[in-house]
């Protein structure tokens, strides 16, 4: 009898080990999933393996509400990396749907509308604003909803600064904020350059790693003008991003400012612009006009850049209309004299 039962058990055994691996790997497959969807990760190469996890996590019907939100709002986050903004905002929307109470989602979704190719800044500070009513404690929502008020077509600086002004007072370590109200204060109307200068130099010393903010003090200093010191700030920036081509091509036009008709530190910052980027219209076009300016000037080459500045971009007059000039300049014999004056 103990013969007869044993193959029975022992294939009873083979059956129960082969349902619990399957089991097994039908759980696995959702968790995993979900790890993957769920990670905190803004990598572009990454984004299509997470939106194929979020994707089956969703279509499992394993989730409901917050988990659900929070895989659409994954989802829609990295469709957005992958600039799928209109995917992004419908996954989004789907979120607050599910969990209209979380102020990060509404955050997000403004982000992604600040993205949009017709910058629907109305519908972000909307975002914003909600997202304020939920957690009015985070400061980054008021920082977000500031940059929609400077842009086009709200431009309401008096709100920007207010919000601003804010997002420093919840977090007085917030260096970005402090950058983004020095520039309000600095293209704002009326201009308050001390603000602007006290604004940008703390911004500075919260985050001396961070090159926009030396792009934005560079900027005030050209302003001023004091030429000497925004260069020295775009040589900082040169220092944080030694493969930039627009910081050497911002530094080279500060060195035209000053210098005044000795361009030689500013071709020599164009060039290497170019040589970084040789698709980079403005270096050549600043340096077409360094050229001209220089003395003696040096229409040839001047010619020359207009003239790639026309190929790079054949629907942009702009190219032709410089060549033009340069042209006409050559065979001006009192150009020198009027340039001078």
């Amino acid at each position: 009898m103990i013969k007869n039962i044993l193959p029975r058990v022992a294939g009873l055994a083979v059956c129960v080990a082969a349902m619990s691996a399957t089991s097994f790997t039908a759980v696995a497959q959702p968790v995993r999933d979900w790890n993957e969807c769920t990670a905190n990760s803004d990598s572009v190469a990454a984004a299509d393996l997470s939106i194929a996890a979020c994707t089956r996590a969703i279509q499992s019907r394993r989730y409901k509400t917050s988990d659900l939100a929070l895989l659409f709002a994954n989802r829609g986050l990295q469709r957005s990396y992958r600039e799928d903004l209109a995917g992004g905002i419908e996954d989004l929307t789907k979120a607050i749907e599910l969990d209209p109470l979380d102020a990060t989602y509404l955050d997000n979704r403004g982000r992604l509308y600040r993205r949009l190719p017709q910058l629907d800044h109305v519908r972000a500070i909307s975002d914003f604003t909600q997202a304020i009513a939920l957690n009015p404690q985070e400061a980054r929502y008021y920082y977000h909803r500031a940059d929609s008020y400077t842009s086009e077509p709200v431009s309401d600086f008096v709100k920007a600064i207010a919000d601003y002004t804010q997002a420093i007072t919840l977090d007085p370590n917030f260096a970005a904020a402090f950058r983004q109200r020095g520039s309000v204060y600095m293209l704002g109307t009326p201009r308050d350059f001390a603000r602007a200068m006290s604004d940008l130099n703390r911004a500075i010393e919260l985050d001396p790693q961070d090159a926009q903010n030396f792009v934005m003090r560079a900027g005030a200093y050209q302003l001023a003008p004091d030429f000497d010191r925004a260069i020295e700030d775009f040589t900082q920036v040169i220092r944080l991003q030694p493969e930039s081509a627009e910081a050497l091509t911002n530094r080279g036009i500060a060195y035209m400012h000053r210098d005044q008709r000795h361009n030689s530190s500013a071709i020599a910052d164009f060039t290497r612009a170019i040589a970084l980027d040789p698709q980079y219209i403005e270096a050549y076009s600043n340096r077409g006009y360094a050229y001209i300016l220089d003395t003696p000037p040096d229409f040839e080459r001047a010619i020359a850049d207009f003239s790639q500045m026309a190929a790079l971009n054949p629907e942009d007059p702009e190219g032709n209309r410089l060549r033009e000039m340069a042209i006409q300049a050559r065979s001006d014999p009192d150009f020198d004299k009027g340039v001078d004056q």
